[in-house]
């Protein structure tokens, strides 16, 4: 265990005697490990000179060897030297060696490669022979087929030979025409095709005469092998036109029948459910056939024959709904609608021609859908899109954007907004002339009506899935809300509150008189209130309907600038309310006012006889909590929440302020401070 460590000044200040015993016996100690050390350490001095020895030794071997090899170096130098003359030598001798050898090579190479080349052309020529050979050995054989097939009336078989020879015959063609028996082939093989082509034409005729479809197809896929593509094609969408027409021939003419037994504009004339079964046929037509036209005739044939039935969609459809506007006599309407003869005009009338029109406008946007589904479908090319395949999406968006048929669709939704703004006018008029209150609600019947018309409206403009008759009738709505219905909800309001003031100016209640009928103030202020709750909820609820209908970032932009105008309506509605509730509010302003002059006579600066008398009679709180409660009493069962509370919040903040102003320049001491601590807090507790 190693001594402490004490300082000299320390020992020097020792003087306890067993202090000094156990210091001097760890000295002795200490020393006695110092001896035991320097002895191992002398011990191992032997053992370090003979080392040191034995390095010396080394060194003098050290320098003999570098001696030795400075002269290794040397010699070594004189022979690398001799060994890169030779080596000059030798390589002089090897590439003249190389070029030699070179040389016969390339001489070899030569031959050998006209040899190639000889070979080559010779295999070229016998492989044309063996080409010619087959290809008029193919074309016998397709001859053969021909005729054979014909004979058995395998027309499939034959018009198979037929695109065999031709293809056969595409390479090799001027070669062999003038060889013998090559035209005389040829010659062959067209007679066969023409009767060929000729019993294809009446068969595929006399099937599309007798509707059989499945031979129809069958002659149809014939076609393209005879090299008739597009003839083809042609008559098979010329079938299917047909097909399409003659059952919207059918659906006519009992349209018709149906008008004529009609009296005047029954309702019971199904126009949209005929539209309906045309647009049916026609998508039936291509679902069931698209896959056929793709196989058959390839290429963009679904486009060209979607085309071709689109005329016969313009055909039949335009011919339809010029027989709704004449049957409807939509034209007369409009025509009293714009000269504001509307007496004669029957809203609920004018509402099934809408639902009309709205079922037109819904079914071609689902028939446009489907059709552009499935040609967007057959055009994509594989993934991303490409500044040529937005082109021709666009194009073939325009073969049905813009056909007849749906440029009389937009005619007739020109008329639907017409119709639907003279709906909503008339149906909102008709709820404020008939407004009433129901002893169990709040508010009068005006503002659940007109809410529901305009919901109403609305919601079935959106759902046609145009965007310019949903942007009309939106802010149509909007402009009901914002001038008319809120005028008519002001004039009510207005009318009732200066009633209402007027009586209480010229009602003496403080000598037993009867409180003034605040019931209609409050029905007018509630209708303002819940108007401007119902504006918000209807604009949430059209936000969520046309986001779920339409879906361009366009036609969404268009609904949410329209929408923004509803929540500025309903900003109208709050600041009308808050207007009209200031106006009612004067007459409870005037009689709290009255009960607060009693401040202003009041000595806050008072003695303790002074004090104990107010103590004993409040001179203002419980006049003043007497006629607040007074002013409100039943008013929470008149007013709704939000009225009642914003009521509630302009007396107070009249109070604080008339208060606020009546002390301020009063003098207090303890006692009046304390008396108007108390009375303050009293009043707040009430």
């Amino acid at each position: 265990m190693a001594p402490s460590t004490v300082s000299l000044e320390e020992v020097r200040s020792l003087t306890d005697q067993a202090m000094i015993s156990r210091l001097l016996q760890e000295i002795i100690a200490r020393e006695r490990s110092i001896d035991a050390e320097l002895e191992a350490l002398l011990s191992k001095r032997s053992v370090l000179d003979s080392k040191v020895q034995s390095l010396a030794d080394a060194e003098v071997v050290l320098e003999s060897v570098a001696v030795d090899s400075e002269k290794v170096r040397a010699e070594t130098f004189v022979r690398l030297c001799v060994v890169l003359s030779w080596s000059r030598v030798l390589n002089q001798a090897w590439r003249l060696q190389v070029a030699a050898s070179v040389t016969t090579a390339s001489t070899i190479a030569e031959k050998v490669s006209s040899k190639v080349k000889e070979l080559d052309l010779a295999q070229g020529r016998v492989q044309e022979t063996i080409n010619r050979i087959n290809t008029i050995v193919d074309r016998a054989n397709c001859i053969n087929g021909v005729s054979a097939a014909l004979q058995s009336g395998d027309f499939e078989a034959a018009a198979e030979y037929v695109e065999t020879f031709e293809r056969v015959s595409s390479g090799s063609s001027a070669k062999i025409t003038g060889q013998s028996g090559g035209e005389e082939q040829r010659e062959s093989i067209a007679t066969s095709k023409k009767e060929l082509t000729e019993i294809i034409r009446s068969r595929f005729s006399q099937a599309a005469e007798k509707s059989d479809h499945t031979q129809v197809l069958r002659f149809a896929r014939l076609f393209k092998p005879l090299g008739l593509r597009e003839e083809g094609l042609k008559h098979f969408t010329s079938y299917l036109r047909a097909a399409v027409g003659g059952r919207a021939r059918e659906d006519y003419n009992a349209l018709s029948d149906a008008m004529a037994a009609s009296t005047g504009q029954d309702s019971a004339v199904d126009f949209v459910g005929t539209v309906t079964n045309l647009f049916k046929d026609l998508a039936v037509a291509v679902e069931e056939n698209e896959e056929f036209i793709q196989s058959a005739f390839g290429g963009n044939a679904l486009e060209e024959a979607i085309a071709q039935l689109q005329q016969e969609c313009d055909q039949r459809g335009v011919q339809l709904l010029k027989r709704f506007t004449e049957f409807r006599r939509i034209p007369q309407l409009l025509a009293q609608v714009r000269e504001g003869s509307s007496d004669s005009v029957a809203p609920r009338q004018v509402e099934v021609f809408l639902e009309e029109m709205l079922m037109f406008s819904q079914r071609n946007e689902e028939y446009v859908n489907f059709m552009l589904g499935k040609l967007l479908a057959s055009n994509s090319g594989g993934p991303g899109e490409s500044p040529g395949r937005r082109i021709k999406n666009r194009s073939l968006e325009n073969l049905f954007r813009a056909s007849e048929f749906s440029k009389k669709i937009q005619e007739i939704v020109s008329h639907y907004i017409m119709l639907e703004e003279f709906f909503m006018v008339e149906n909102v008029k008709l709820a404020i002339s008939i407004d009433e209150h129901s002893t169990d609600s709040l508010t009068s019947s005006v503002v659940d009506d007109t809410f529901f018309i305009l919901q109403k409206c609305a919601r079935r403009a959106v759902a046609t899935a145009n965007v310019q008759c949903a942007c009309a009738a939106l802010n149509h709505v909007n402009i009901l809300l914002s001038n008319q219905y809120l005028q008519a909800l002001r004039n009510k309001a207005e009318q009732a509150i200066r009633q209402y003031n007027q009586a209480c100016s010229t009602t003496n209640q403080a000598t037993g008189g009867a409180a003034p009928d605040i019931s209609i103030s409050a029905i007018a202020l509630n209708n303002m209130d819940v108007s401007a709750d119902y504006a918000h909820k209807l604009r949430v609820e059209l936000e969520s309907v046309c986001g779920d209908v339409f879906t361009a970032p366009n036609d969404r932009e268009k609904i949410k600038m329209c929408l923004g105008e509803l929540a500025e309506s309903s900003a109208s509605f709050k600041q009308a309310t808050s207007n009209e509730l200031d106006s009612l509010s004067l007459s409870f302003i005037q009689k709290v006012k009255s009960s607060l002059e009693t401040i202003g006579s009041l000595n806050y600066d008072m003695s303790e006889d002074e004090y104990a008398q107010v103590e004993m009679n409040d001179p203002w709180v419980q006049p003043l909590m007497y006629t607040v409660d007074m002013i409100l009493d039943g008013l929470p069962m008149l007013l709704s929440p939000n009225m009642y509370d914003s009521l509630v919040h302009l007396l107070v903040d009249f109070v604080v302020s008339r208060v606020e102003a009546l002390v301020m320049h009063k003098r207090f001491n303890q006692l009046g401070g304390l008396q108007f601590d108390r009375e303050i807090r009293y009043a707040f507790q009430k």
